[in-house]
């Protein structure tokens, strides 16, 4: 049987909410720089497609 291991999974595993902290200051910075909300909004959703089409999400 395989066991699949994620890219969250093994940051969970080191420090639980890394990414989603990650993310969040992320954005923070993007928002700070007067980058448009839409904008950000509009990346997240397609680097969340493009990572699921190529399996690393």
């Amino acid at each position: 049987m395989n066991k699949v291991t994620t890219l969250q999974a093994n940051l969970d595993s080191l420090i639980p909410g890394l990414a989603a902290v990650g993310l969040t200051l992320l954005c923070c910075w993007l928002l700070k720089k007067k980058v448009s909300p839409i904008a950000i909004i509009l990346a997240l959703f397609v680097v969340g497609i493009v990572g699921r089409v190529l399996n690393f999400m």
